[in-house]
């Protein structure tokens, strides 16, 4: 890195997405969106690939979309504050919870808020196996592009591939190089699997929230945005009670789209064994400093 001045070069991929890659000299400044970190090992260069949010509807369950989404404002409007008492101008989110329970769905919310900012800001999806992928390297380029732009880092399944692309994390958060006006968000099934030296570091996590199973109320919700009728709406939120919107969608697909009857449908689910469910269900909630997660299950 020493001594290089990355650019970005202009392209598109095979299917069509538009993509960066980082190169010498400079040649091409890159406009605020949405793009997924990437590596071009034919090339050998980092690439941003240009994405955009799934027309999935946006719930927010319970609330923590709207949570997040209200202090990254807050935190965005307060750069000056920051600078003027020293301290790096970041943040960091953990959202935690059962598979299926809607972080996907708060994602995409506090994504779409995001991109509502003024200066207009980069998200960044961080694909867990991207051990190559040097962030310094993306940070520095758009920072001298765009000095003022904020950077939502977007982590999803951050434990499937904390072993790989760890150390690269430490550096960028806490490395010789100072960032300003970035933000991680980072989420998880599997809590216990996330070192404390990441999920109980401010400054590293600053907030950990868990995410519940979708209430009637969200639930209904979900199945009202795809024109279900009331009748059936009621019939699949009760039958659903204690479910992911993962499972809720597919007693949708099974039951109004083909054919199946309710209660047919919901025995042809691949429930989560009892021992898996009861973990997420008596889990207290974690805040950081306090012991290990594993020993808060009943």
């Amino acid at each position: 890195m020493a001594g290089i001045t990355y650019s970005v070069n202009e392209g598109t991929n095979k299917e069509g997405q538009e993509t960066y890659e980082l190169s010498v000299p400079v040649s091409h400044i890159m406009k605020p969106g949405m793009y997924t970190l990437g590596y071009n090992r034919q090339s050998g260069l980092a690439q941003f690939i240009g994405t955009k949010l799934s027309d999935e509807r946006l719930i927010d369950i319970g609330g923590v979309g709207h949570t997040i989404a209200s202090e990254m404002s807050n935190f965005l409007k307060g750069k000056e504050s920051f600078v003027k008492a020293g301290l790096p101008h970041k943040r960091g989110y953990l959202m935690h919870g059962a598979p299926g329970c809607g972080k996907s769905c708060s994602i995409r919310l506090i994504a779409a808020e995001f991109m509502k900012a003024e200066p207009s800001g980069f998200v960044f999806f961080w694909p867990v196996n991207g051990n190559r992928l040097n962030v310094d390297a993306y940070y520095t380029l758009i920072r001298k592009a765009c000095p003022d732009s904020p950077m939502l880092f977007i982590v999803e399944d951050i434990d499937t591939g904390i072993t790989y692309f760890e150390q690269g994390m430490l550096n960028f958060l806490d490395g010789h190089e100072r960032i300003d006006g970035v933000i991680l968000l980072a989420t998880t099934n599997y809590l216990e699997q996330v070192p404390d030296r990441l999920k109980a570091r401010p400054s590293r996590i600053d907030r950990c929230i868990e995410v519940g199973m979708p209430s009637s109320r969200e639930r209904a919700a979900y199945l009202k945005s795809f024109g279900t009728d009331e009748e059936t709406i009621e019939q699949l939120v009760r039958m659903s009670d204690g479910l992911s919107f993962a499972h809720l969608k597919e007693l949708y697909v099974s039951t109004v789209l083909l054919g199946y009857k309710p209660a047919e449908a919901k025995k042809l689910l691949r429930l989560p064994n009892p021992e898996e469910e009861a973990k997420y269900k008596h889990r207290k909630p974690i805040r950081i400093g306090e012991d290990d997660p594993e020993e808060q299950y009943d």
